[in-house]
């Protein structure tokens, strides 16, 4: 039987049997924890939405989507970001947190396109401190959010392409 448990930075575990390795001990043996939404605990980012339709090409991955202002989900980080973009479209980028900003595994490379970009907020700089591999592009892509005004390339890591999940 899988029960909901919605009380985590918005987000739910389900049981499953299969556990969950980061999750409390009271969770690890039953529980799957599947985060989402936005982190209560930060103030949330000023984002333009974008009004026109633009391209985000994934360079390593070798993928270019058309993102359309009336297409973006608000499934995984803020609603438009380019990690939302890029799980919409079958690009995986890790994200343990659940795209909270509550982590670094959703670091990417912002290629160019980042004056159209959200600015980043000191909750992304202090994770990004924890990110490997940290350049002056880095950003997380829960929270980095296109505003459409130009094209992106962004780039991910190839240790940020976790192909293996436990309970997947």
């Amino acid at each position: 039987m899988i029960e909901p448990f919605d009380n985590l930075y918005n987000g739910r575990a389900s049981c499953t049997g299969k556990g969950f390795v980061g999750a409390p001990r009271f969770l690890r043996v039953h529980c799957k924890i599947v985060m989402g939404g936005t982190n209560p605990y930060i103030p949330q980012p000023k984002v333009t939405k974008p009004s026109r339709t633009f391209k985000v090409t994934f360079a390593n991955v070798g993928k270019t989507v058309e993102v359309s202002p009336d297409s973006l989900t608000s499934g995984t980080g803020l609603p438009g970001s380019v990690l939302d973009i890029a799980l919409s479209h079958g690009i995986d980028v890790d994200h343990a947190c659940g795209g909270v900003c509550a982590c670094s595994t959703c670091h990417v490379w912002i290629k160019s396109g980042s004056a159209s970009c959200s600015e980043p907020t000191d909750a992304e700089n202090d994770m990004l401190d924890l990110a490997p591999d940290l350049k002056p592009s880095s950003r997380l892509a829960c929270q980095c959010v296109p505003n459409g005004t130009e094209d992106l390339v962004v780039e991910i890591p190839s240790w940020n392409r976790n192909l293996v999940r436990e309970g997947d």
